[in-house]
Parts: structure tokens; C-alpha cells; sequence
């Protein structure tokens, strides 16, 4: 789907409102591409991996003195 700017500025919403998940529209100014919006696709739904945060989160303390405010 293509658009204007001044389309898009008008009615975003509306234009937002009819894009269907993964589907894009091109915003245009005087008939060059300017920037491209895409929809949200559904989040995921599934199970659970183990291990998937591996090398992601970091363990600052083993024990659980810095809950006290003792650390």
C-alpha cells in the first residue's frame, strides 16, 4: 500500500487501523519514498525455552545481602 504524506497526516489512524499484521505502506513525497511503516505482527505464543537468556543476564551477587541494603 502507498501513501502520501499528507494522506498519512490526515488519517493515520485510520490508515494504521487497516494495515493487517506484517503488511506495509509507503509513505511518498511528491512521488518519492520517503518512509515505510509496517504493522505489528502477534507476539509469539508458545513454549518456553530453556537456557534462552545463556550469556544475556549476568548474576551480580550469589547470596541475597544486597536485598538488605547490607551490600
Amino acid at each position: 500500500m502507498t501513501a502520501t504524506i499528507q494522506e498519512a497526516s490526515t488519517d493515520l489512524c485510520g490508515l494504521l487501523r487497516r494495515l493487517q499484521p506484517g503488511e506495509e505502506v509507503t509513505l511518498t513525497d511528491n512521488g518519492a519514498e520517503v518512509a515505510t511503516l509496517r504493522a505489528a505482527l502477534p507476539a509469539p505464543v508458545g513454549k518456553r525455552v530453556p537456557g534462552l537468556w545463556i550469556g544475556k543476564a549476568t548474576v551480580v551477587s550469589d547470596d541475597d545481602d544486597h536485598l538488605d541494603g547490607r551490600a
